[in-house]
Parts: C-alpha cells; structure tokens; sequence
C-alpha cells in the first residue's frame, strides 16, 4: 500500500485519470446512463403513484410512530405517580419512625436523673440495712502446773459490738434524698 501511495504522488496526472475513468464505470454499472425503453407519460403515471405510495407509507409510520409516543408517555406519567407515591409513603414512613424515635429518646433522657436516683437509693438502702459489726477476740492461757500437778487451762471469748460506719453514712445520705423530695415508691 505505501508503494501505490508513492507512485500516485509521484504521477498526480496519471493518478487523476484512473481516478475519473473508474467513476464513469461506476456510474455506468449503477445505471446511470441507461434510458428507458417505456414512454414517457407511463413513466410520469409510476413515478406519481410510486409517490402517492410513499406520502401514504409515510404518514402511516408517523400515526404508528405518534401512538407508541403516546403510549410511551403514558406509561412514563404513570411510572411517575407512583414513583411520586412511593416517595410520599416512604416519607411518611421515616417521619413516623423519627417522631416516635424522638419521642422514645426524650422520655429516656427525662426518666434518666429519675433512674440514677432510684439506684442510688436502692444502693444505699442495702448498705444501710447491714448489721453493726461486731468483732469476737478469744484468748486462752495454759499453766503447766508442778510435775503436771494443778496443770490447767483457760480460754475467754469476748465479743464487741460497734456501729457499722458505711451503714450509718447510707443512712444519713438516705435521709438526705427523702428530704430533698425523692420518692422511692414512683
């Protein structure tokens, strides 16, 4: 191919010939020079109704054409609304569940200092109901005697009672809610 390019750069004149001789073969076997063997006027009468055919093919495609719009743009408008529908009910949707997350959220935070209290009055309580402490010191003596005689033992218990500290302070925070208005039966 590069050498037939080189050769028709090299003889533009002759190159140009080719070129014009191969178009009027062209056109020759495409028909272009041939007449017709029918008169005239039975031309003209063909060529008429071959157009009156073609006008009367084409405004049928257009009314085939204009109703597959129409339709089209009927599905679409519907396709449409209930997209529009579907959009409004989910909406719906999610405004529902926000108001009742919302709702939900802010009756959590207003019970919240309630809910602290409660447990801490409930923890107090159970701190405060333990039993003093009491403490139980047990001593034993032993006397070897004189070669065993008046050998003996004796062995004391004593037991102290004193206030359980961490009770008394429960108590004291106990009495100090119920004073500030907290009610433990709500």
């Amino acid at each position: 191919m590069p050498k037939i390019l080189e050769w028709a750069k090299s003889h533009p004149l002759e190159t140009g010939g080719i070129v014009f001789v191969g178009g009027l073969g062209a056109l020759y076997f495409l028909g272009f020079f041939s007449s017709g063997s029918s008169s005239g006027n039975a031309q003209a009468t063909d060529d008429t109704a071959a157009y009156y055919a073609a006008e009367s093919a084409q405004a049928q495609a257009g009314d085939e054409l204009q109703a597959v719009q129409i339709q089209s743009n009927a599905a679409t408008a519907q396709t449409a609304l209930n997209d529009a529908a579907t959009v409004s009910t989910n909406d719906t949707w999610a405004s529902t569940n926000l108001a009742t997350t919302q709702s939900n959220n802010a009756t959590s935070i207003a019970l919240a200092p309630y809910q602290v209290q409660e447990t801490a009055y409930n923890d107090l309580a159970a701190v405060a109901s333990q039993p003093p402490v009491v403490t139980t010191t047990t001593s034993s003596n032993s006397s070897s005697g004189f070669f065993g005689i008046g050998a003996g033992s004796s062995t004391s218990t004593n037991q102290t009672v004193s206030p359980n500290q961490a009770a008394d302070t429960s108590a004291e925070l106990l009495g100090e809610l119920v004073s500030n208005g907290f009610n433990a039966s709500s």
